[in-house]
């Protein structure tokens, strides 16, 4: 079995890979540059975008995996979706939403050369571009347990310059939180959510009360950014300070690969058809994920009002 065979519509231009919710943000603001950057073209008719976002719920959270048996999962499901002798077919653009993957360089390169002829988004966590954005040159860096223990984490520590620090902290349950945070229908949590959070708080004030020089904060997990609110609150009560800045490395990385977003898009007005009025959107979601958490992640990619036609396909039925 491959994608093509159980997709709504054609080959996709993009495709998301994560193990959950995270790269869901990342998936929003393509189709926000996309959309922006086809209104400035001023086009008479514009193409409809594929994307396909896959959340390996089967496995979430990676956090609690060796990096080997991340990199062995992500082996297994481009297999599935994309089988070698189809690797001619694979999108444009490709994103592993995964720091955890990409700060184990060495590793994940093999994964990287099997797709060798389509681009995949530089995800390792930006802490050099964050250390200079800090004027304090003191960060907080929160990331998952496997990122934080990679080589390339610790060589950017190493190679620090007098007056800088980065202070690393690796909340084991913060991306489960942030799941469910993210689905979380009222201001109601039950007594578990309420642990998490004072665990993982008690780990970053500490982080802030030995380092009280931090003034930036950097994300360095996908997930992350759906308990910035709870960050922002432990980080300014703990400094004394109204809001901690709060740097999402994957919207870095993004930033930083616009002119070729826009090489993207060229090829999907050369290949797509242009039949619409506006710019306009269909996402294959294959997840694990129920049918009232489904709605509340269409409710999020709807956000910005532009046409977004989104389908879903059980994750596990499609392994099975």
């Amino acid at each position: 079995m491959s994608l093509l065979r159980v997709m709504p519509f054609p080959s996709p231009d993009s495709v998301f890979f994560d193990s959950g919710i995270g790269g869901l943000r990342m998936l929003r603001e393509c189709m926000r540059f996309f959309n922006n950057e086809l209104r400035e073209r001023d086009l008479n008719t514009y193409p409809e975008v594929y994307f396909v976002y896959v959340a390996d719920t089967v496995r979430f959270p990676y956090s609690q995996m060796t990096v080997d048996q991340v990199l062995q999962r992500k082996g297994e499901l481009l297999d599935f979706f994309y089988p070698k002798e189809q690797r001619s077919t694979f999108p444009l653009f490709r994103v592993f939403a995964c720091h955890s993957l990409a700060s184990h360089q060495h590793k994940f390169e093999v994964v990287r050369k099997s797709l060798a002829s389509s681009f995949s988004l530089n995800m390792m966590p930006a802490i050099n571009e964050v250390i200079d954005l800090s004027t304090s040159q003191h960060i907080l860096v929160l990331c998952t347990p496997i990122t934080g223990k990679s080589a390339y984490v610790q060589q950017v520590q190493n190679n620090l310059q007098p007056g800088q620090n980065c202070v690393v902290v690796s909340p084991k349950e913060l991306a489960a939180l942030s799941e469910e945070r993210f689905f979380a229908q009222s201001l109601f949590r039950h007594q578990n959510m309420v642990d998490q959070e004072n665990k993982i708080a008690q780990e970053i004030e500490q982080a802030l009360l030995d380092n009280p020089k931090i003034d930036v904060i950097l994300l360095a997990c996908t997930h992350y950014i759906f308990s910035e609110s709870f960050i922002h609150q432990v980080a300014s009560k703990t400094l004394g300070i109204p809001k901690v800045p709060i740097v999402d490395s994957a919207m870095i990385r993004l930033a930083q690969n616009e002119e070729y977003l826009i090489s993207v898009l060229d090829k999907i007005i050369e290949n797509n058809p242009c039949n619409s009025l506006k710019p306009s959107f269909r996402v294959m979601i294959f997840s694990g994920y129920q049918h009232n958490q489904i709605k509340r992640i269409v409710k999020y990619l709807r956000d910005d009002g532009y046409p977004v036609d989104i389908s879903h396909c059980n994750l596990q039925t499609c392994l099975s």
